[in-house]
């Protein structure tokens, strides 16, 4: 029963290395194959995780800093950093009329266009603009003042 409760932290913290950017994830991991390992040599539970939670702590404080100094450093808005990566407050020009919800248009936002919302009245081509917030790939937009 020990090995599935490791093999489930194991699985869980994997996928949320995966679809985070906050690099524990995959220490926890780390610290989850150890405690598999001492399982199989059918160590206490108690043993296991004190061991499990020491790796991933002590694995998490002196190698996350190295992990992120290796991936180099992202500014906010850089369109090559994750998904996540904060759009909003970004300057853009309307490259499509660009209206409500069911009216959409295009906005060129620092070398790539990307579908727009305006969260007020329609905005022309032309018009720079503001994003305001980000929904999926679209961007929401108004006017810049």
């Amino acid at each position: 029963m020990d090995l599935l409760f490791w093999i489930v932290i194991l699985v869980i913290s994997a996928w949320a290395e995966l679809h985070t950017n906050a690099l524990v994830g995959g220490f926890v991991a780390l610290g989850a194959i150890v405690a598999i390992v001492l399982d199989t040599a059918h160590v206490s539970f108690p043993v296991q995780a004190l061991v499990w939670l020491i790796v991933s702590v002590v694995s998490t404080l002196s190698l996350r800093p190295f992990a992120l100094r290796t991936m180099g450093k992202r500014r906010p808005g850089d369109l090559i950093a994750p998904a996540s990566a904060a759009l909003s407050g970004q300057l853009g020009v309307i490259e499509e009329e660009t209206g409500d919800d069911l009216h959409p248009g295009r906005v060129r936002l620092r070398g790539e266009t990307w579908r727009a919302v305006s969260d007020g009245p329609t905005i022309e081509k032309g018009a720079a603009v503001i994003v305001t917030k980000v929904l999926g790939t679209t961007l929401f937009v108004r006017p810049r003042n």
